[in-house]
């Protein structure tokens, strides 16, 4: 159960990243990752 939390910390912090910066693909920049890693980790919390 321990994963399951931190992967949702993992999806809330992307989904601030996009409020912060605007669009997915800065997020991604700030995040060190892909745009599409940023777009699924909101899609999973959107589905939540």
């Amino acid at each position: 159960m321990a994963s399951l939390k931190v992967m949702d910390l993992r999806q809330l912090n992307h989904l601030i990243a996009v409020a912060d910066h605007g669009s997915f693909s800065s997020a991604a920049r700030s995040l060190h990752t892909v745009q599409s890693n940023v777009s699924n980790h909101v899609a999973k919390l959107e589905k939540e």
